[in-house]
């Protein structure tokens, strides 16, 4: 015959068991502590100032970080709209330049370099095409376009007959920093051609 549980009513307590019940551990009710809740409140009133200003810089920060988020995304779309249109345009140094001077340190700006420097060359301005590319290269030397940066600056330098410089420090560095790359293909085509030009084939 099951022996009868006395349960005792209990604050906060959904359900108690008996002793040596084997349903379940027995249940101990929960305990609340006004003062400590009293003293969390006084601490506060007390801090109010000091919580309130924490509170406001973190909502500071993140509005900053917010903010700084959406311009960039605005000035990217800027950049890229004026980009497009300077190569609507024919494109040309003076117009991707343009780009450019009115939109540092965006996606469009970086492209926009590479082309103007491109342009140059194709203007026969073969010493301002070099440095072009040349600083293209010391700027982003993690670009996709960084190797045709480098084979441009090479190609600058052989157009313009300095063919020491294109071989050193142009067609070589191209084809030692991007051995399997495009531009390391056409560099040893380049080199192939100045060294039979100079009739002194590399050996």
């Amino acid at each position: 015959m099951a022996r009868r549980c006395d349960v005792q009513r209990k604050q906060f307590v959904a359900c108690v068991y008996c002793g040596y019940s084997h349903d379940s551990p027995p249940v101990e009710p929960t305990e609340t502590h006004p003062d400590k809740l009293v003293d969390f409140w006084e601490w506060l009133v007390e801090n109010r100032t000091q919580v309130s200003l924490a509170v406001i810089a973190a909502l500071g920060i993140g509005m900053i970080v917010y903010v700084k988020k959406v311009g960039k995304i605005q000035d990217e779309e800027l950049a890229a709209a004026e980009f497009e249109a300077a190569i609507s345009q024919g494109g040309g140094s003076t117009n991707l330049q343009k780009v450019v001077d009115d939109n540092p340190g965006t996606t469009s700006a970086i492209n926009a370099s590479f082309l103007a420097a491109s342009s140059l060359f194709d203007e026969r301005a073969y010493d301002k095409a070099r440095k072009a590319f040349d600083s293209f290269y010391s700027s982003n030397p993690s670009s996709s376009l960084a190797s045709g940066a480098l084979f441009g600056a090479a190609a600058s330098r052989d157009a313009a007959r300095q063919a020491e410089g294109a071989i050193k420090e142009g067609y070589q560095s191209v084809i030692r920093q991007y051995p399997n790359s495009p531009e390391a293909t056409q560099s040893r085509v380049a080199l192939a051609k100045l060294y039979l030009a100079k009739s002194t084939p590399d050996t």
